[in-house]
């Protein structure tokens, strides 16, 4: 007779439940070693119920994953917590070698908000990412060669009911132990976890664990009352402007929309990049401070009007500034999808006074190779409100005795569409002849007009230089674009 070879301390039974009529007895066999370690076995009773408790014997557990080994109140199945966020977790259990084969119907758990779990019909269905881990390639796994663990994602969304206990389970028949990663769980909340297996039409528990998840703060920014309608977070200082602090930046009078205090929260961070002392002095300020488990928030509950009078000047404002610092998503090889084609981008500074080139710097985009018109995307640094704006680019010709070709491109405007998870692209056309075409004049510095444009008020907006040469046309223009500065004013309404 085959040894499952489980050692021990303790073995407890469901209580019994009567019935009114015809109450079944069940009755199983546990085969095990005794303390003294001679092979026994068990008969359990239980009237109407196929379920039963069993402590696979107290001691130290390998966890495989790790690499330790970790005390468990079950051996046979183990199960422990991986990391934990503030509204996420990971949780993950391993029936014992010897346990394995007589998994049938897949590992499941029960999580609670209270003490004392059993499954529930208050099911949770978890979804595979059909990323299976085979245990050969981690070294100290060899016991464990031919399993692979399946990873299944559960959105806790649902799992409100502080007094309710809900299981866990996959949808397909796994008979493998599985890591189970939790999602949307509620913030500063102890859960409490139990794995379980079917062991011949019977349920074997694994020891109650529990977690809580912590107030990060990135936890604290989401959840905490005062902050959860918007704020604005320095994580240089951990400075943050809670939701009244963003109201006092606009005038009283301003219907302060959702996509409006985005742009002012996105213009606060443009803002305060040009003056980083202001988070100083706002941080003595604050008139609370949140601990978290990563750093301490100073909450702003009021802002200086000094502050507030600079900011309008300046989300109400024009924006001149450079694309040093702006090209957008700009790799180690300086492209990207909307920046593309580009070879080498070199920053040239300290130009001549007399050039009268803006910052006396600019940028140069020469294309990747002679055959191709490089894109260049640059992120205008700052919200730009629903209204109309002109618009101007300034390019310059540095070598002026040998080469006056001028440029001649395509303008497009990339503004980020409310969800914030696409753009709305649009050709801005010449105002001069109506074409899609712009090209500058032959001289040192040129500021080309690239007309007005009304912008629909969401915070990204991306603006797109992309030169437009044919190959017989290469005397005549330059494909390598040297850039200087970018220019938004708003067109003021007459009164």
């Amino acid at each position: 007779m085959k040894h499952t070879l489980f050692i021990i301390i303790s073995l407890l039974t469901t209580g019994t439940t009567m019935w009114a009529q015809n109450p079944t007895l069940n009755t199983f066999t546990v085969e095990l070693k005794t303390e003294q370690g001679k092979d026994t076995t068990i008969q359990i009773h239980s009237i109407n119920t196929n379920t039963f408790r069993f402590i696979g014997g107290e001691g130290m557990f390998y966890n495989p994953i790790t690499g330790q080994n970790t005390h468990a109140g079950n051996q046979n199945l183990h199960g422990w917590i991986g990391e934990v966020d503030y509204n996420a977790a990971q949780i993950m259990a391993l029936p014992s070698e010897d346990m394995a084969e007589f998994l049938e119907s897949g590992l499941r758990f029960c999580i609670s908000q209270k003490q004392g779990l059993a499954p529930s019909d208050s099911i949770i269905w978890g979804q595979s990412d059909n990323y299976r881990f085979n245990w050969k390639s981690i070294n100290h796994l060899q016991d464990y060669v031919g399993y692979s663990i399946d990873i299944g994602t559960f959105d806790m969304q649902a799992c409100q009911d502080e007094n309710l206990c809900y299981t866990l389970a996959m949808p397909l028949d796994n008979k493998n132990p599985f890591f189970a990663e939790l999602h949307n769980l509620k913030y500063m909340t102890t859960y409490y976890v139990r794995p379980y297996i079917n062991l011949n039409g019977n349920l074997m528990y694994g020891e109650e664990l529990s977690f809580t998840t912590p107030r990060t703060i990135e936890g604290a920014l989401y959840n905490e009352q005062e902050l959860t309608q918007g704020n604005y977070y320095d994580k240089d200082s951990k400075v943050v402007l809670n939701t009244n602090a963003l109201c006092q930046l606009l005038p009283k009078e301003t219907e302060i929309t959702p996509v409006l205090k985005k742009g002012v929260i996105f213009d606060f961070g443009n803002f305060i990049a040009n003056a980083p002392t202001i988070m100083e002095r706002l941080k003595p300020m604050a008139y609370r401070t949140i601990d978290c488990t990563d750093g301490t928030l100073h909450v702003i509950n009021d802002v200086p009007a000094d502050i507030v009078s600079d900011f309008q000047n300046f989300f109400y404002g024009d924006i001149a500034f450079s694309p040093i610092g702006h090209i957008n998503n700009e790799d180690k090889n300086g492209s990207s999808f909307l920046t593309r084609y580009v070879g080498d981008i070199q920053t040239v500074e300290n130009c001549d006074a007399s050039w009268n080139v803006p910052y006396n710097s600019y940028v140069d985009f020469p294309p990747a190779n002679s055959s191709v018109n490089p894109s260049i995307a640059i992120n205008i640094p700052k919200y730009l409100l629903p209204q109309t704006y002109d618009l101007y680019v300034v390019m310059v010709i540095p070598d002026m005795e040998n080469d006056l070709r001028p440029y001649r491109f395509y303008t497009w405007m990339y503004e980020q569409t409310e969800d914030e998870t696409n753009y709305r692209i649009t050709t801005l056309i010449n105002p001069t002849d109506g074409s899609k075409v712009f090209v500058s004049d032959s001289v040192r510095c040129d500021t080309v007009y690239l007309g007005n444009y009304t912008f629909s008020g969401t915070p990204q907006t991306i603006i797109q230089f992309t030169s437009n040469i044919r190959v017989r046309d290469r005397n005549i223009y330059n494909r390598e674009m040297r850039i200087a500065q970018i220019r938004l004013v708003p067109i003021k309404e007459e009164e």
